[in-house]
């Protein structure tokens, strides 16, 4: 991403791999993770 300053803006990012889940545990924990980074980022317009 490129902030308004032109310069570039880097997030560090986790993978996880959840063995033997359900498919409807899955989409749970992705919705769950989504809402977690849109927050975050979120948190950190504001700060700029």
């Amino acid at each position: 991403m490129v902030d308004g300053k032109n310069e570039t803006i880097t997030t560090p990012r986790l993978s996880f791999r959840f063995l033997n889940v359900s498919p409807g545990v899955e989409r749970e924990l992705q919705r769950i993770i989504f809402s977690l980074e849109r927050e975050a980022r979120e948190r950190a317009n504001r700060v700029r």
